[in-house]
């Protein structure tokens, strides 16, 4: 079998865009991440994901005016209850300057524990006054 016919389980494919975008945020790479974080969008269309990776991309460039309006707009319109969009929310707003708020939307995301990872985020964004 040759590389062109190996074919990746659907959700072994998703992770590895998720991890894609996310290295090219990461990287700064602003364009590249948008576009893996659509294909995701595109695979998994009732995810808020793809927002997420888009507004953490936002995030590393110090963006988080643009960041908090993918959050809040696109992330949460989907899936109000997402602790991973909150807590990037909590870090958007920390970023802003807005102390206050980024707290109380910290503390709800840890108070939830719905979501270990997003608990762990919402932690140390808290700890790092």
């Amino acid at each position: 079998m040759s590389i062109g016919e190996q074919v990746l389980p659907e959700d072994e494919l998703v992770r590895l865009l998720a991890e894609v975008a996310a290295a090219a945020g990461g990287y700064g790479m602003l364009d590249h991440a948008d576009l893996v974080a659509g294909a995701l969008a595109v695979l998994r269309p009732g995810s808020e994901v793809p927002h997420v990776i888009r507004a953490a991309a936002r995030l590393n460039l110090k963006d988080a005016v643009a960041a908090e309006r993918i959050l809040r707009s696109e992330a949460l319109a989907m899936q109000p209850d997402s602790a991973i969009a909150k807590a990037h929310l909590g870090a958007s707003l920390k970023m802003q300057g807005r102390a206050m708020e980024s707290e109380r939307v910290l503390n709800e995301v840890v108070a939830a524990g719905t979501d270990e990872n997003a608990v762990g985020f919402a932690r140390q964004l808290l700890a790092a006054r």
